[in-house]
């Protein structure tokens, strides 16, 4: 039910503020009756992207994505997918450093499977973001030959505009 209300409101545009509010509120009230635990751990993460990137509360939803990953119990899987959320917040607050932290953690938690490839994607993106072209074009290489098409086109596409724009002057 929070599901489909969430896609509701996020995908009006411009955005019902109020609507949004009364969502949040909605995902805090559940929660409570709920508990914070590893099964509800999926609406604390929906929230937290509501608060961050359609309410302007990238803080409150850090600390909410930062409850989640240090849930006792959490599956791996789980906990790798709630840091690159974290991950993406941090961007959006301009700590590209913590994000990147996040990334590699992530990378290295899941070398060699989709999680892995969506973490070093994230993190050469973050460092384009950072002007470290080099590094990112370095990353950008091995994710080419990525077993996920989704992530291995956003890697040649991003490589493309790097070698287009690197070197003009």
């Amino acid at each position: 039910m929070l599901g489909v209300r969430a896609t509701q409101v996020t995908e009006t545009f411009p955005l019902d503020t109020a609507a949004a509010l009364d969502l949040s509120n909605q995902y805090r009230i559940t929660l409570m009756d709920l508990g914070e635990s590893p099964k509800t751990a999926g609406l604390m993460a929906d929230w937290a992207t509501l608060l961050a990137f359609h309410l302007n509360q990238a803080d409150a939803a850090e600390d909410i994505l930062n409850k989640a990953v240090s849930m006792p119990g959490l599956p791996l899987e789980r906990r790798s997918q709630f840091k690159l959320a974290l991950g993406d917040i941090l961007v959006f607050q301009d700590d590209v450093w913590g994000a990147s932290l996040l990334f590699s953690q992530v990378d290295l938690d899941h070398k060699e499977g989709v999680l892995g490839q969506q973490a070093k994607f994230k993190n050469a993106r973050v460092s384009y973001y950072t002007g470290d072209f080099n590094w990112a074009q370095a990353q950008l290489d091995i994710l080419k030959a990525s077993t996920s098409k989704l992530i291995s086109n956003d890697a040649i596409d991003l490589s493309l505009l790097i070698t287009d724009n690197f070197n003009m002057d």
